[in-house]
């Protein structure tokens, strides 16, 4: 007999594939549809005596079966988020200038120390059902005369294919950000969609705008459900990747815009890692995690993402440059008529030597800046929106020769051409 009941909780097309698939495995039970924009389940069912039972798998897979009642932010609440916004503008503003969003490539780095915060707070949320739910559901598939240490070397298994995973693809997502960063307009758009996200993201957590339903094809999210055997559970690990909610895009759309395999591998990486500890538990069969107020956290979150969105749209603007000075980028085309002044300088690897280099309106200039390093990740290649917009590989040894003709006033960024973060300036007076 067909019967309905009210879902609450879920949070994207992978909470259906992981209802569909946990609720298949009960006896006399017929999944017809899941729908975690209208949230409900409806399936067909032989014994009604077993309908205890199906609810019995949907809570305790995380999800409601009543409608709880979502508390709106009050102004304490307010309070306490712009004080936090506070907080963070006055680090920023301290340690800006050294790089606290800077060099992907280091792995001590803060920004990879917030991306895994990022990923504790998305094992709390949207990943505690899904990737919980599959960890739980090799648990009936062991060998239980070992106990629980054969439960803890599936769970390792997991969690070690899933980090080498989601590094991997990180890696490739950077890889193909640092290809559309080649095509300027493309990289433009790209840091737009990506910093827009974070704001959404940021915004979502504060409980100040509500959540979107994000979507997936169902063909990849059932090949990594249906995987049942704890041998592949490295496989399992690594594929949910595919299994994204609005965290890991988020990360994964900033894996794209850090423009190198190195940098997108460590973000990816990091989050995984973020989501390991509370996923382990779960899948020890925990319940402490579930329900649990997690608001203040979502508050500090929020604003963090907030700021990594600002921080996006902030090197977009970097890369948008109104004024427009004649440039070559060509030695061979040097004009025999016009003599050059010749400008060296340093770079190394990350930033030019000079934070600002000084030129005089009207004049013509070569500029020869010399890496001493290779730059990594997103710093790997510079120009400067308004002289030349042809992205250079900052290569140690390998000058890179730009011609100024006729130099008009105003300030002009140099910038990486992926995340448009800031390695000098050209003022000219």
């Amino acid at each position: 007999m067909k019967q309905k009941l009210p879902v609450y909780g879920m949070h994207c097309k992978s909470c259906e594939l992981l209802l569909d698939s946990k609720l298949s495995e009960i006896s006399g039970v017929k999944v017809k549809k899941v729908s975690f924009k209208d949230n409900f389940v409806e399936f067909e069912i032989d014994d009604l005596k077993n309908l205890n039972s199906v609810r019995k798998t949907i809570s305790s897979l995380g999800y409601d079966l009543e409608k709880k009642k979502v508390k709106k932010n009050n102004i304490f609440d307010y309070i306490i988020i712009f004080l936090i916004f506070i907080i963070f503008g006055i680090i920023y503003k301290l340690f800006g200038d050294n790089n606290l969003f800077s060099s992907f490539g280091n792995i001590a780095n803060p920004s990879l120390i917030i991306v895994l915060l990022i990923g504790v707070v998305a094992s709390l949320s949207t990943c505690l059902a899904v990737t919980g739910g599959i960890v739980i559901g090799f648990s009936k598939y062991l060998d239980n005369s070992k106990g629980n240490l054969s439960h803890f070397f599936i769970q390792i298994k997991f969690h070690i294919g899933r980090i080498l995973g989601f590094a991997i693809g990180g890696g490739i997502l950077g890889l193909i950000g640092g290809t559309l960063g080649s095509i300027v307009m493309l990289n433009k758009l790209l840091l737009l969609i990506t910093g827009g996200f974070m704001l959404y993201m940021g915004l979502h957590l504060l409980q100040i705008i509500p959540s979107i339903k994000f979507t997936l094809p169902k063909f990849i999210g059932n090949k990594v459900l249906n995987i049942k055997n704890p041998a592949f559970a490295p496989i399992v690990g690594a594929l949910t990747f595919f299994l994204p909610c609005g965290f890991t895009q988020s990360m994964q759309m900033y894996a794209v815009s850090s423009g190198g395999f190195i940098s997108g591998a460590l973000i990816m990486g990091a989050f995984a890692l973020g989501t390991m500890p509370v996923l382990f538990l779960v899948g020890f069969g925990s319940s402490y995690f579930k329900d649990k107020n997690i608001k203040y956290i979502n508050m500090v979150m929020g604003v963090i993402v907030i700021y990594f969105g600002i921080f996006m749209l902030s090197g977009l603007a970097n890369l948008i440059s109104f004024k427009k000075t004649p440039s070559q980028t060509n030695q061979n085309i040097v004009n025999e008529n016009i003599s050059y002044e010749q400008k060296t300088i340093l770079h190394n690897g990350w930033s030019l030597g000079e934070k600002e280099i000084y030129l005089k309106a009207g004049g013509y200039y070569k500029l020869n800046i010399i890496p001493t390093k290779n730059g990594t990740g997103c710093m790997s290649t510079l120009l400067i929106p308004g002289i030349d917009e042809t992205p250079h590989k900052i290569i140690a040894g390998e000058p890179i020769s730009i011609l100024i003709n006729d130099a008009k006033p105003g300030k002009y960024n140099i910038v990486c051409s992926t995340m448009g973060m800031k390695q000098g300036e050209i003022i000219i007076n």
